[in-house]
């Protein structure tokens, strides 16, 4: 396997089953892998918040920028779904249900010092090559979970910081 896909499932291995017991899973529709489009590895998790929001956890990995990210996108419950297996399992039906409807993503900082060569504050992995893929994983799950108690915050609505990033959009159909 390539250091760069087993580094990214590490990561996903790690910070999945860190993000559980906050009601997380894998989502149904999307396999964590490559995809070309965005040239990034991605992988997906999802929950249902009292059944009134859809949390979608996105984890990707930017080979070219050395660097993982950490978004949730919320979206209200519109379909009526009761539990995450209502949700379809066809990944092109599901981003088509979503895509349109009003968001908020969270995006979830590292906490570095800013500099003009950060890329939004990512989680970086470092500059040693070879690298080891286990403990680069490692720190990257280590400092996810020691940044995550603001993300889940953020998404409960009592953290108001500079750690996690919130923006609103709306995105219009295509006529």
């Amino acid at each position: 396997m390539k250091p760069n896909k087993k580094l990214f499932l590490g990561v996903v291995e790690q910070v999945s089953a860190a993000c559980r017991p906050e009601g997380f899973v894998e989502h149904p529709a999307y396999d964590p892998g490559w995809e070309p489009a965005n040239q990034a590895y991605e992988a997906s998790l999802i929950r249902l918040v009292n059944a009134e929001f859809i949390d979608q956890l996105e984890i990707c990995f930017y080979p070219s920028l050395r660097s993982f990210s950490f978004d949730v996108t919320r979206i209200v419950n519109s379909f009526g779904f009761t539990s995450v297996d209502d949700i379809p399992q066809d990944a092109g039906l599901w981003t088509e249900s979503w895509l349109y409807q009003p968001f908020d993503r969270y995006s979830l900082l590292s906490g570095q010092k800013w500099n003009p060569f950060s890329h939004f504050l990512q989680f970086r992995i470092g500059k040693r090559q070879p690298i080891d893929v286990d403990v680069e994983a490692a720190k990257i799950s280590q400092r996810f979970v020691r940044n995550s108690k603001y993300l889940y915050g953020a998404l409960s609505g009592t953290y108001k910081g500079q750690m996690v990033h919130v923006a609103h959009h709306e995105i219009e159909r295509p006529q």
